[in-house]
């Protein structure tokens, strides 16, 4: 099924998914420059994840180790790197994410389908 993006601004999320029909579609929205971010975070997803979740065991030793919940810690890995971030929304299909340097220096949200070849899984305390 593809997501179609919907504005939700009103209810306080400007960046929300909806599943409709056909494919799954995992494209990042990236967020405007008012997002409080720390300085240097919007360039390591480790910085701005253990900013926001101060328990994350370090990128060498992070493993999964629960379901998918509002709060846990995303954990994908892409050749010899890993990425994580922070779910927001869990959806029967995949959750939303909060995240930065998915795309390089920038912060934003998106949709990780629970089948996407890089998730590895999630981690939570």
């Amino acid at each position: 099924m593809p997501l179609q993006h919907t504005s939700t601004a009103a209810e306080g999320n400007p960046f929300r998914y909806e599943i409709t029909s056909g494919e799954l579609v995992d494209q990042p929205v990236y967020t405007k420059d008012d997002e409080e971010t720390f300085p240097g975070e919007a360039c390591n997803c480790v910085t701005y994840v253990r900013n926001r979740v101060p328990e994350m065991p370090s990128m060498y030793t992070i493993s999964p180790n629960s379901e998918a919940f509002v709060g846990a810690i995303a954990i994908e890995y892409f050749g010899k790197i890993k990425h994580v971030s922070i779910v927001t929304e869990v959806h029967p299909h995949g959750v939303q994410v909060i995240e930065s340097n998915f795309d390089h220096c920038k912060t934003g949200t998106r949709f990780i389908p629970f089948n996407k070849y890089s998730l590895l899984g999630f981690w939570g305390t």
